[in-house]
């Protein structure tokens, strides 16, 4: 999991992928 989503989004989006 990492801390800063590679989309460019706020760190809490990984939970939403």
């Amino acid at each position: 999991e990492e801390l800063t989503s590679l989309d460019g989004l706020p760190p809490a989006s990984r939970f939403c992928k």
